[in-house]
């Protein structure tokens, strides 16, 4: 659920589900995900949007059959955007209104 999403990355943030080491070495980018888009990284687990050295974002998604997920925290403006469908239709026009949104403030 939303709500779940909204725990998991309170527990994340707050070093309530990993020691802060591990935490930080979970959202250090490590490879440039290329066929993603230059500013697509990958760390361990989680996706990020970095732009001129700075991450953005943090997110993790999936889909199947019936169901589709897309999470994104971006901790400088301590704004999170958790996308939930019942479809398989991936939500990136949607998540990319909302972001262009966000990164307007």
């Amino acid at each position: 659920t939303a709500s779940d999403m909204t725990r998991f990355w309170a527990a994340l943030r707050e070093n309530r589900l990993l020691s802060a080491d591990t935490t930080q070495v979970l959202i250090t980018p490590q490879i440039v995900a290329e066929d993603e888009g230059a500013d697509m990284h990958y760390g361990y687990g989680v996706w990020m949007t970095v732009v001129d050295g700075e991450v953005l974002s943090y997110n993790v998604g999936g889909w199947d059959p019936g169901v589709n997920v897309w999470s994104e925290v971006f901790p400088r403006d301590d704004i999170e955007l958790t996308l939930l469908s019942n479809t398989n239709r991936p939500m990136l026009a949607l998540r990319r209104l909302l972001i262009e949104a966000i990164r307007a403030d």
